[in-house]
C-alpha cells in the first residue's frame, strides 16, 4: 500500500517556440530500498515534447508498506521487474504526482500541461419517439 511520497527535484526547459507534434513520457525506477515492511522506491519521470520543443525531468520517492517486501526486493533484484499489482498502483502514484508537478511546470514555459484528458463529448437529449 503506497503510503506517502515526495518531489526530489524537477528540471524544465523549453527550447523552442514551435508547435508540439506530440509527447513522449518515460519512467524509470531508479532503486528500490527497503527496511522491514517499508519499501522506498526513488523513480526519474521525464516528458519530452516532440520535435525537441521541451522536456522535464521529475525526480521523486514513494513510500509503500508491504508485508511481502522481502519478496518484492528479492525479485527486483534478481530480474530488475516488480509484481504486477504493486507495479500498477505505483506506476499510478507516480504518474498523479508527475502529472500535477509537470502541469505547473507546463504553465511556467507556456506548454500544454503533460496530462491524458479525455475529449469532452456532448450527447444531445434524444428526442421522444412518436407512437
Amino acid at each position: 500500500m503506497i503510503t506517502g511520497g515526495r518531489v526530489v527535484s524537477v528540471e524544465a526547459t523549453k527550447k523552442s517556440e514551435e508547435q508540439i507534434q506530440g509527447m513522449d513520457v518515460f519512467i524509470n525506477i531508479d532503486k528500490l530500498e527497503a527496511g522491514g515492511e517499508n519499501l522506498t522506491i526513488s523513480y526519474t519521470y521525464n516528458i519530452d515534447y516532440r520535435p525537441g520543443i521541451a522536456s522535464m525531468k521529475i525526480r521523486g520517492e514513494v513510500l509503500s508498506s508491504e508485508s511481502n517486501s522481502s519478496e518484492i526486493m528479492e525479485k527486483w533484484k534478481k530480474t530488475g521487474e516488480l509484481p504486477q499489482n504493486f507495479t500498477e498502483e505505483l506506476l499510478g502514484a507516480i504518474t498523479y504526482t508527475a502529472s500535477a508537478i509537470g502541469t505547473l511546470l507546463a504553465f511556467s514555459l507556456n506548454i500544454a500541461a503533460p496530462i491524458n484528458i479525455p475529449r469532452p463529448r456532448i450527447q444531445m437529449p434524444s428526442s421522444p419517439s412518436a407512437s
